[in-house]
């Protein structure tokens, strides 16, 4: 009885839910990127495969099958595959494990519309989930790159990717200012000159509306970006385009900051404190 009442309490999943990839870990382990582009079989929705080998002329003895993107950061594109895929990618960081009914703890933007909120509760509900949480994404990153996100000094925190790029100043334990940048082109296809005019323009805009107190604070000391770009020198060419240091960190900071955050909330629920999405 002891060892299944453990089981069930280290029993989470951390899920980052993204066009090209939806980075998912358990506590103990480090994340694990996995394609959100599958191959199904039809009419059971039942996955062949992932990422580049989601060909179905490399599958020829299927008799109906199709390629599909079941969701982005956003939004859900078709229930059904998002339901089997995300059955699939927690069975595949709990194995038995998951049949105990996981609690998930999702990355969630703030731009997921009412519907779509409910529509992802519902979808791992399906899956397995017997409990779902939802993480702001800004609040993450900083978070997993070390920031006192409770600090009043306040911190430029950036999330670029499903081609957009969301811009925030985190201060006192949440997004007090955020803005969203729709980049015009696939994110996964871009070159560094088109990534960097985009920041650039973006950059400017956000200082611009930023609050006053604030303002001064961040184009002096920069920010931290997350993106799914691992172009060495990106960071440099942020940092010249802002006239102060970006830093550029990979996308598994983002659950590693979730598991922060948790871990801490956890700590403190007693007292009534908890994270919440702004």
């Amino acid at each position: 009885m002891a060892f299944w009442a453990r089981a069930l309490f280290k029993n989470e999943v951390f899920i980052v839910p993204t066009k090209q990839n939806t980075y998912v870990s358990v506590l103990d382990e480090p994340p694990l990127a996995i394609p959100t582009r599958v191959l199904v079989e039809l009419p059971k929705y039942s996955i062949v495969a992932y990422g580049q080998e989601a060909r179905p002329v490399e599958h020829a003895g299927l008799k109906q099958a199709k390629v599909v993107v079941p969701f982005s950061a956003v939004e859900i594109f078709d229930e059904a595959a998002a339901i089997l895929y995300l059955r699939a990618v927690m069975y595949a960081v709990l194995g038995k494990s998951f049949f105990l009914k996981p609690r998930v703890y999702l990355s969630q933007l703030s731009q997921v519309s009412p519907f779509m909120q409910e529509l992802w509760q519902y979808v791992l509900g399906q899956a397995g989930a017997r409990e779902v949480e939802t993480v702001n994404p800004l609040l993450a990153v900083a978070a997993g790159a070390g920031l006192p996100i409770n600090a009043s000094a306040g911190f430029a925190i950036g999330w670029w990717d499903d081609d957009h790029l969301l811009l925030g100043l985190v201060a006192f334990g949440h997004i007090q200012y955020e803005q969203d940048f729709v980049f015009p082109g696939n994110l996964a296809d871009a070159n560094r000159d088109e990534l960097a005019s985009f920041f650039s323009q973006c950059w400017d805009q956000f200082l611009i509306k930023l609050p006053g107190e604030f303002r001064t604070i961040i184009a002096v000391e920069g920010g931290i970006i997350s993106i799914a770009n691992d172009d060495p020198i990106l960071a440099t060419i942020f940092s010249q385009l802002a006239g102060s240091p970006i830093g550029v960190l990979p996308r598994n900071v983002e659950i590693l900051g979730m598991k922060k955050l948790i871990g801490e909330l956890k700590a403190t629920r007693f007292t009534g404190s908890r994270f919440e999405q702004e």
